[in-house]
Parts: C-alpha cells; sequence; structure tokens
C-alpha cells in the first residue's frame, strides 16, 4: 500500500484520500495523485513526508503514481483542516503535474496490420513518443495518415539501405519529403545483411544525399549502421553531421567510443533483453547519450516470433536501469531529458512536439542537466 493526496485538476484543491476502496466519488475530473513517500508539495519546493502517516490514509498502489515533479508555482501550505465529511485538507495546486513520458525513438507503425489500432491506443495510454521510421516514400505516406491518429507519434522519411538501389538514380524526386520530413531516418549502410557488394555505392550515394540534406536543413538522422559502422562514422565526420542518432548499435566497442566522442546518441532496444553483447554495450554508453526503442513491430518478432507491442519499451528500460544500476524512474527521465536536449529549438519539428517536451517536468529536467553530469556508468 502507498500513501497520497489527490488533487483535482478544475479546482486545484489537495485533499486526503479517501480510503482504498473508494473510486473517489468526489471528482468529476480524474484525480491525480502524488505519492508522499516519493515527493509533495509545500510552499512551492519538493521534501519528504509532509506530515505523520497517521494522518494518512493508505490508497492503492494502483492510484499512487509516482512523480519526479518539479516545484510548481502556486502550491502552498495550508494548515490541515476537517471539512463536514471528515476529509482533511493540505493544499492548493495551480495547475496538474503530468509524468515523464517514454521514449520509443526507432520504430515502424506502418508496417503494423490489424494490431495498429490498439498500437495506437497503448501508445496513448502509456505516453510513448514514437519516432515512426520510413523505408521508401510509400511508407513516408503510410506514416504521415498514421500520425494523424496520435499526437505521440513523429512520423519521419528516409530511404533504408536495403531499397537504397531503386532509388540512388532518382534522388532529386525525393526533394519535398526531405524538406517536409523533421527528422531524416531510416537512413545508413548495411554490410551485413545486404551481402551483394554491388550494391554499396549506391546504399552510399544515397546516404550522402541525405546527409547533405541534413547538414543544409540542420536536421537530426535516424542511422542504420549494420556491418558498416566506421564507414557511417566517417561520413558523419566528414559531413559535419553533429546530431545524429545511431539505431540499434552492435559493431565493435572501439567504434562505438569513436561515436559517442563524436556525440551520437545510441537507442537500446529489445536485443539489450537477450544479447551480452548488446548488455556490454549499454554498460559502456554514457547515460546522457542513451534513447530507447523498440524496432516495432518487426524487431520482437526477428528475435522470438512475436510481434512487437509498444509496451516492450518498459522491459527495456528495467534492463537498462538493471545494467547502469538505476532507479527506472530515473532512466526514464534521463532519457526523455536526453531527447528534449536533442530536439531542443529544433525549428524542423512541429510545435506540438516542441510543446510536448518544453513543458513541466522536462524543462525542469533541462535545467536541471546542466548542473549535473548524468554520467552513469
Amino acid at each position: 500500500m502507498s500513501s497520497g493526496w489527490i488533487f483535482h485538476r478544475e479546482q486545484g484543491i489537495g485533499k486526503q484520500a479517501p480510503s482504498a476502496s473508494s473510486d473517489f466519488p468526489l471528482f468529476d475530473q480524474e484525480p491525480l495523485i502524488i505519492d508522499i513517500t516519493d515527493n509533495w508539495l509545500i510552499d512551492g519546493k519538493r521534501g519528504r513526508r509532509p506530515c505523520s502517516h497517521s494522518t494518512v490514509n493508505p490508497v492503492p498502489r494502483a492510484y499512487a503514481r509516482a512523480l519526479s515533479a518539479p516545484p510548481l508555482q502556486g502550491a502552498r501550505n495550508i494548515h490541515p483542516r476537517t471539512d463536514a465529511r471528515g476529509f482533511l485538507w493540505y493544499g492548493v495546486i495551480s495547475r496538474p503535474v503530468r509524468k515523464n513520458m517514454l521514449i520509443d525513438a526507432h520504430a515502424h507503425l506502418d508496417h503494423y496490420g490489424d494490431e495498429l489500432e490498439s498500437v495506437l491506443m497503448e501508445i496513448t495510454q502509456h505516453e510513448i513518443f514514437t519516432i515512426s521510421n520510413s523505408m521508401d516514400p510509400s511508407s513516408y505516406r503510410r506514416n504521415l495518415e498514421i500520425a494523424e491518429k496520435c499526437r505521440l507519434v513523429l512520423p519521419t522519411f528516409g530511404i533504408h539501405p536495403r531499397r537504397a538501389p531503386e532509388y540512388a538514380d532518382h534522388l532529386a524526386e525525393l526533394g519535398t519529403a526531405v524538406e517536409q520530413s523533421p527528422i531524416l531516418g531510416e537512413i545508413g549502410l548495411d554490410h551485413h545483411w545486404v551481402e551483394d557488394r554491388s550494391q554499396y555505392p549506391a546504399q552510399q550515394q544515397v546516404l550522402e544525399f541525405f546527409l547533405t540534406a541534413a547538414k543544409e536543413q540542420n536536421k537530426i538522422v535516424n542511422l542504420h549502421t549494420k556491418g558498416a559502422e566506421r564507414n557511417v562514422l566517417d561520413l558523419l565526420v566528414q559531413h559535419d553531421i553533429q546530431r545524429a542518432i545511431v539505431h540499434w548499435y552492435s559493431g565493435p566497442l572501439e567504434i562505438l567510443r569513436a561515436m559517442v566522442d563524436w556525440g551520437c546518441t545510441f537507442t537500446v532496444g529489445v536485443e539489450v533483453l537477450y544479447s551480452e553483447h548488446i548488455r556490454a554495450i549499454v554498460r559502456e554508453l554514457p547515460m546522457t547519450q542513451v534513447l530507447t526503442e523498440t524496432d516495432n513491430p518487426g524487431g520482437q518478432k526477428w528475435l522470438n516470433g512475436t510481434v512487437g507491442m509498444p509496451q516492450l519499451v518498459h522491459r527495456v528500460i528495467h534492463m537498462i536501469a538493471e545494467l547502469k544500476e538505476m532507479n527506472p524512474k530515473v532512466v526514464i527521465r534521463t532519457i526523455e531529458t536526453n531527447f528534449a536536449r536533442l530536439i531542443l529549438n529544433d525549428p524542423s519539428l512541429p510545435k506540438a512536439t516542441q510543446d510536448l517536451f518544453t513543458s513541466s517536468p522536462t524543462r525542469h529536467n533541462l535545467k536541471e542537466a546542466e548542473k549535473d553530469d548524468f554520467s552513469y556508468q
């Protein structure tokens, strides 16, 4: 059991929680509960245990959402008093607090079939900001349609290296989609799964086309590097690409370290649940350069034959926490902060996306990141 207060979203009134069996009939809006074992707001500051256990009723853990909230304007101490119904009143809060968002920095939502509606419901319910990468123009059009249904989906355009030979001679036709896309991906090189070496020049030609556009338009790139990690790094340096997300890195540790030094950000995905090599990579990475991904729906299917769903990101987070010896809530907060820092003041991103990551608590986390090194090893 956990203890907490309820804050009415509209009126901003803090009450002691009803009994554990209550369905909160006093509120016509969804209540927000702050677990006082982690956070409380009094006189605009955070602290622990503003009162003794004897004055607070227990509420079910399902209702007690532990939030790492920044200090809120308008939160102030009111001397406890009991109303006619026997409830204790404690404080006033001027605006609602949201929990940190989860980040899925690499997925392919256009690859879902009948599961798509339930996938979008899961993304919304669990607040998973999802970058849906494209393989070619048709998949980008489909991702644009999907994004219309869910504000947490960001569609991006790219040509996957496996498709590069089809587009190497038609790059000028991609200009409109490149201009429209807020991030460029999935792009890159594949010298592992693509065994036909005659395709490698086309892969590099297409990748360089996108890197040139990324530099000119100051855009983030979302990169596939399998078997060509050194080649991709050399091209990033050559084109002076400062903001690169390296998707599902599985290459040598020495190249990983060079990519870290260049400033790349790395997604950790579901293979961390199965591979000791991927776990070694996670141990090597500084937490300031880590994001989470699922590569849904195909990543999990490749590993164990089941279609991946958005909540897989929870399992990835918990494994990162275990490997880094961190609290999972700190991992979530750090990863959201990493992504917010990556996109900070990016004019290519939609305003709605910017607003998601400039609201509390992310804005507070960014300020804290300037003071704390977050270099969990």
